[in-house]
């Protein structure tokens, strides 16, 4: 059976077309994005939680329901310090709230920003936040 030009396109162009709607629809799901891109898609509710862990306090963020963030460490520094007081990891934790509302896929803190909260534990760490 002699394969002639148009026997080729009559296979090929429907097996592309079953690739490209395939990968169009895989796309648009938001199945493979990661979860920081999806929040900032979608309308955000948040909700966070400190929790008692590793000698000191850390945070849980929830969005839309599903856990976002579980911070058990002050975020940016060395090792693995967590909070000293419950009351820092609440004030970090509504930064980084903040952050996602306002649609920042990566809700980083920095120890400026930790500093200028007023967080403990973070001497000899970068310049110190003026006051």
């Amino acid at each position: 059976m002699k394969l002639t030009r148009h026997r080729i396109f009559s296979w090929i162009l429907p097996l592309l077309g079953v690739a490209l709607v395939g990968w169009y629809y895989a796309e648009g799901s938001g199945r493979d994005k990661r979860p920081a891109e999806q929040a900032a898609l979608q309308p955000v509710t948040t909700a966070f939680l400190p929790t008692h862990e590793n000698g000191g306090w850390g945070y849980i963020i929830y969005v839309n329901g599903k856990k976002f963030i579980h911070q058990d460490r002050i975020p940016g520094i060395p090792g693995k310090q967590p909070f000293l007081s419950e009351e820092d990891a609440v004030k970090v934790a509504n930064l980084v709230e903040k952050k996602i509302k306002a649609g920042l896929p990566l809700p980083a803190v920095s120890i400026e920003e930790m500093q200028a909260l007023g967080v403990q534990g973070l001497s000899g760490l970068g310049p110190v936040a003026p006051q």
